[in-house]
C-alpha cells in the first residue's frame, strides 16, 4: 500500500454554525465515482468493487454498495488558533 494524493471532483457541504461555535457542524457528501489521482488505470481501480464498487452504479444499472459517502460532525472544538469538527 501506498501514500497516493487524489481528490474528488464531485461533492457537496454545508457548514452550520451556532452561536455556541462549539455546537456548530459541518455535513459533506462525496460521490465516489469523481476521484481523481492523476492516473486513469489507478482511478479506474479505484472505482472498481475492489474499493468503492463506485463503477457498479454506471455500468450496470443497479445501485452501487457505495455510490457516495458522508462525512458528518456533531461538534466542534477549539484549540488555540483554530476550531475543528469532531465527527459522529
Amino acid at each position: 500500500m501506498n501514500k497516493v494524493r487524489g481528490s474528488f471532483t464531485e461533492c457537496t457541504a454545508q457548514i452550520v454554525t451556532a452561536d455556541d461555535p462549539a455546537r456548530s457542524t459541518v455535513t459533506a457528501d462525496i460521490d465516489l465515482a469523481s476521484v481523481g489521482t492523476g492516473l486513469k488505470m489507478r482511478d479506474d481501480h479505484l472505482r472498481s468493487a475492489g474499493w468503492f464498487r463506485a463503477d457498479e452504479n454506471a455500468t450496470s444499472g443497479s445501485p452501487s454498495a457505495w455510490p457516495s459517502t458522508a462525512a458528518r460532525s456533531s461538534s466542534a472544538t477549539r484549540s488555540t488558533s483554530r476550531w475543528t469538527a469532531k465527527p459522529f
